[in-house]
């Protein structure tokens, strides 16, 4: 079996290394023939070619790095972006993946095979040589990355027209920082203007306002953000209890704060596609918000809040990054019960030393203004806040814009013939199994990470394609029904839960479909959703039994972290998972976070959807046992 992998980023590795250790959990199959084709001089993706110095991941480093791959106890717990490229590279050495890899040669078309045979045609463009050559393959991996094509949007009149020349953040990733090179012809102060209102959005404003080049920060988005902290927040009590030491531990990472049990795992499909569980999350953090921070637009987020009926967090990517909120939030602070409340209680305010960010909403045009020397860029009136105090400072007149509006899914070097992304009926990731065709690493969490994702939908897809191609020479191949094999997964183990189907998507909200059109998911529901389709979700008697209680407790109390889906299953080391759950996995789950953050947002969720979900299951018992008996008895 000859499989081509297209892209040197997380998913990529991630794909090469099950590829090319398949062998070891499938007996009946032969070392599998693995190629990783990269266009760049070296791995590493996005984290090599589009990061900038002093990037941090706001995701943390129990979830985000790979099952088998862990990195020492002393490492912070959020990896700065060039730190994550050695990790990169060092799990491509620990696994010696370099011998399949070749960089600097470029895929610049994948078609079917000429022949009719099932298979394809990869040509690739060697940079070194300057030469075409043709590859054939049974199968391909398409990983080729979020970040290659910005999105620049097409619906503002003058700003690819004339100067400033927008610019998209990827033009920063060697520099000090963004911004860090503004300064007028005149030696003015520059004025910087940030379209988009994601995490790049919000770090370029943040080093752009504490950049002394740069006198004017402003950042417009289309329909505002939500953020919330990438850490446990602590509140401080009466202005004394929980404030800030030098040397003071950081707080428990967001992300590994979701208790899986009642939360995707054990529960019933009936509860788990209803709306309960996302509006108690959803009032919780309302409430949560308002209580330590005074706002329930975000997390000390008094501004930019987004409108309407899309204000849920079901339907939105939530902004991780909190540095340049406190310059964001500044001016509009205040009031007298405010005051009192954050007297009781308040998360500590970094001083903004005077230095704002200034939140627009979307330009309407930039264009040239009689009596202004520079070109103006005028905004939407919307009546919001930041609509209303843009209108009480001078118009803006950009001398550097930064779009920061996305990235399109393009594939130019695959064939018409090939099912587009949005086709893929089988979690986003292949359409027909025969196909041979998979992409990998193009869905994105509201909370989590892509690589962990990428990684299960690596095993996902070589999982059934392997007993796809040994049942087809035995002679019976698999047959899957709406891209889903019968069984789902023919060796399902009986210690791994029985398959069934989750709500993991992002929901569509107010003309937004977050899913629809930029695969967004939910990062516990869609990871627990593909480990029941590899069978590899263990059930909890078996984590007990198996492997004790801290095992247990870090599975039932902890977040959907990959390294709980090799417990059983195809890609199972239950072995060495389970010490990685005892152990370091074990710190992380077993801190509190707060008396009060796991009393609301961990016990009593996990009680009230607990028996739920056990009343639920046991009528659906009860229900069996009615059926057999007046079956038995009209029979």
């Amino acid at each position: 079996m000859k499989v081509v992998v297209v892209g040197g980023g997380a998913a990529g590795l991630a794909s090469l290394k099950y590829l090319t250790t398949a062998h070891q959990f499938y007996p009946d199959l032969d070392p599998i023939e693995a190629q990783l084709f990269e266009a760049e001089d070296s791995i590493g993706g996005v984290f090599a070619y589009r990061a900038w110095k002093g990037g941090e991941l706001v995701s943390s480093k129990f979830l985000t790095t790979f099952s088998d791959f862990r990195l020492p106890e002393d490492a912070a717990d959020f990896l700065g972006l060039h730190e994550f490229k050695e990790y990169l590279l060092n799990y491509a050495l620990h696994f010696k993946l370099y011998d399949y890899i070749r960089c600097k040669a470029a895929v610049s078309n994948v078609r079917p095979r000429d022949d009719g045979e099932p298979g394809h045609i990869v040509t690739v463009f060697y940079r070194d040589t300057q030469q075409y050559s043709e590859h054939t393959c049974d199968a391909v991996i398409v990983c080729s990355g979020l970040h290659l094509t910005p999105e620049f949007p097409d619906t503002i009149p003058g700003l690819l027209a004339a100067p400033p020349t927008a610019t998209p953040p990827r033009e920063f990733k060697n520099r000090d920082g963004p911004a860090s090179e503004f300064l007028n012809a005149d030696g003015t102060p520059s004025t910087v203007v940030i379209l988009g209102g994601g995490e790049t959005a919000h770090d370029i404003a943040y080093f752009a306002v504490n950049n002394p080049r740069v006198g004017r920060v402003v950042m417009s988005t289309r329909d505002g953000f939500f953020l919330a902290p990438k850490v446990t927040p602590e509140p401080i009590i009466l202005r004394v209890w929980g404030r800030p030491y030098p040397g003071k531990r950081p707080n428990k990472p967001i992300d590994t704060t979701i208790a899986s049990l009642f939360d995707t795992a054990y529960v019933p499909p009936l509860l788990q596609r209803s709306m309960l569980l996302w509006d108690y999350y959803d009032a919780w953090v309302r409430g949560m918000f308002a209580a330590i921070c005074g706002t329930t637009g975000g997390f000390d987020q008094w501004v930019g809040r987004v409108s309407g009926e899309r204000d849920h967090v079901d339907s939105f990517f939530v902004v991780k990054t909190d540095k340049a909120i406190p310059y964001i939030s500044a001016p509009y602070r205040g009031g007298f019960w405010n005051a009192i409340r954050a007297f009781f209680i308040n998360i500590p305010i970094k001083d903004n030393q005077g230095r704002v960010i200034e939140l627009a909403p979307w330009p309407t045009s930039i264009k040239k203004v009689e009596g202004y020397e520079k070109e103006v860029m005028e905004f939407a009136d919307t009546g919001s806040a930041e609509s209303e105090m843009l209108k009480t400072k001078e118009p803006v007149q950009p001398d550097v814009v930064i779009v920061s509006t996305g990235y399109r899914r393009e594939f130019p070097f695959l064939d018409d013939r090939y099912p587009k992304l949005r086709e893929c009926r089988v979690r986003g990731v292949y359409d027909k199994i025969e196909d041979g065709i998979a992409f990998v690493g193009f869905v994105r969490p509201a909370i989590g990470a892509i690589p962990p994702l990428a990684e299960l939908q690596a095993q996902l897809w070589i999982s059934r394609y392997i007993e796809h191609s040994l049942a087809t020479k035995q002679g019976a191949p698999a047959s899957e029904k709406d891209g889903l094999l019968s069984s789902p997964y023919p060796r399902r183990s009986k210690n791994a839960v029985p398959h069934y189907e989750l709500d993991y998507k992002m929901h569509p909200r107010g003309g937004y479909d977050l899913s629809g059109n930029r695969h967004g998911v939910d990062h516990e529901s869609y990871a627990y959703q593909l480990a029941v389709d590899m069978g590899a979700a263990p059930t909890a008697t078996h984590v007990l039994r198996r492997h004790g209680w801290k095992v247990f407790y870090t599975w039932a109390m902890g977040s959907n972290f990959n390294i709980k889906f090799r417990l059983v299953g195809p890609w199972a080391i239950p072995d060495q998972a389970g010490q990685i759950m005892r152990t370091e996995l074990w710190s992380v789950v077993s801190r509190t976070g707060g008396i009060v953050f796991i009393v609301t947002y961990t016990i009593v969720p996990q009680i009230l959807f607990g028996i739920l979900s056990l009343l639920i299951l046991g009528g659906i018992h009860v229900r069996r046992i009615l059926r057999s008996l007046v079956k038995m008895l009209s029979g």
